[in-house]
């Protein structure tokens, strides 16, 4: 891959992933949330395969099909557990609640084993996951048919989740990074294909959360680059840190399509976002 900023591939990440996101839940609202997963993650192995082929980048070896494989199977369960949340939970409360958490696991562990971190790298991740707490605190949305524990139980689960899958995809090699993300794809498909066969009976089909879903893998897929890009270029922690502010984007978006109302708190988290990625821009 040409050298680009890891940082700007994080921003990048964190907007596709926020759009796609955003469409995934309104899909599994049509679909179920397996079935719009399985659709989300086959979009987005087209659409890597097609990176591959005419990127002309490389296939990983054993280890990075193994790191590869373990990331798409947490991934898939991960973005179940997010696409139910957002269906039938408050959006405001379970994207950035789900943001905080991934934060946590790659960041601990590269404090752990990996690397030390520096003032303005600490300083920027810890806004991060306060902005995004804020945000998923200081929800306005009242609404009794979307009960705030369901919201947040989801919401922790899936974080905790993507956060090991980071973790995994951040240990591939920088030149099997593309590689590493179809064969992420590939485990999640076999993950929600299991479910989906299970449930098949209660499987709902319906034309315009496919098209809803297909676009939200295509967004998917673009979020996957950026982040397998700056995970691997960078540092786990900064990485999966300017990608959890996803969560403010998906929750732009309840705001203007689905009338879901912001708190005060969540204003002021969405502020702490930006200045944590010049925070950590800046360490860079």
């Amino acid at each position: 891959m040409p050298a680009f900023d890891p940082i700007a591939a994080s921003i990048i990440s964190a907007i596709g992933f926020g759009f796609a996101d955003f469409m995934g839940g309104r899909a599994a609202l049509r679909l179920g949330a397996p079935l719009t997963v399985a659709l989300v993650q086959t979009v987005a192995a087209v659409f890597m395969i097609g990176v591959i082929v005419f990127g002309g980048y490389p296939m990983p070896g054993s280890r990075g099909t193994m790191l590869g494989l373990a990331a798409g199977i947490v991934d898939g369960i991960a973005l179940i557990l997010l696409y139910r949340g957002l269906a039938v939970g408050r959006i405001g409360v379970v994207a950035p609640l789900t943001g905080v958490c991934s934060i946590a696991v790659p960041a601990l562990a590269e404090v752990l084993f990996l690397t030390s971190f520096g003032p303005l790298i600490v300083s920027g991740i810890v806004l991060a996951a306060v902005a995004v707490f804020l945000i998923a605190h200081g929800s306005a949305d009242d609404d009794p048919a979307k009960p705030l524990g369901t919201s947040v139980l989801l919401g922790l689960a899936a974080g905790a989740t993507f956060g090991v899958t980071t973790l995994f995809l951040g240990l591939l090699e920088p030149a099997e990074g593309n590689g590493g993300a179809l064969m992420m794809r590939v485990g999640a498909i076999a993950t929600v294909l299991a479910v989906v066969l299970v449930q098949w009976r209660s499987t709902k089909l319906d034309g315009r959360g496919f098209v809803i879903g297909t676009a939200g893998g295509l967004l998917d897929a673009v979020g996957s680059i950026g982040l397998v890009y700056s995970a691997t270029t960078y540092l786990i922690g900064v990485a999966s840190a300017i990608n959890a502010l996803y969560a403010g984007v998906t929750v732009l978006l309840g705001v203007a399509l689905l009338g879901e109302r912001l708190g005060r708190s969540q204003i002021v988290g969405l502020l702490l976002g930006a200045v944590a990625i010049l925070l950590l821009a800046q360490s860079h």
